[in-house]
């Protein structure tokens, strides 16, 4: 998994009866909305989960993506990082970007599984984009 900027990190284990409660913490988490985005490091598939914010007076929000699009793992991995966040206070060197209004935010990433087939798709689209790439600008023999 990553934080932000491809900071490499494992969130908070949150039992999965946990994950609707983190709004004891004083997390809010705001309706599933937006498709999930997915990427690639050159090595690995990436598919963006959710966006957190932590403003310069410690609330933390949760953005989750659409929920068809959110698997329940990854929605207990999206709390855990909020749970997290609680725990830890974000920073630049933990994967966080600041804004000049004293807010943080981070987007959170999953590796993408074989069983993600929009994932599958990306990758197959991507590939392919590649290839016809390269292959215009192959130098003429």
């Amino acid at each position: 998994m990553t934080l932000g900027s491809n900071y490499p990190c494992s969130p908070i284990h949150l039992d999965a009866d946990l994950s609707p409660d983190v709004g004891t913490l004083g997390i809010k988490v705001h309706p599933a909305a937006g498709p999930a985005h997915y990427w690639t490091d050159g090595d690995h598939w990436w598919k963006i989960i959710g966006h957190h914010t932590v403003d310069r007076g410690g609330t933390i929000e949760v953005w989750p993506v659409t929920r068809t699009q959110l698997a329940d793992d990854e929605y207990d991995t999206l709390c855990g990082f909020a749970a997290d966040a609680f725990v830890n206070r974000p920073s630049a060197e933990t994967g966080w970007r600041a804004t000049g209004d004293g807010d943080w935010h981070c987007s959170i990433s999953v590796e993408v599984d074989g069983g993600d087939g929009l994932g599958a798709r990306a990758k197959t689209i991507h590939d392919s984009l590649m290839r016809c790439a390269q292959q215009h600008w192959q130098p003429a023999a």
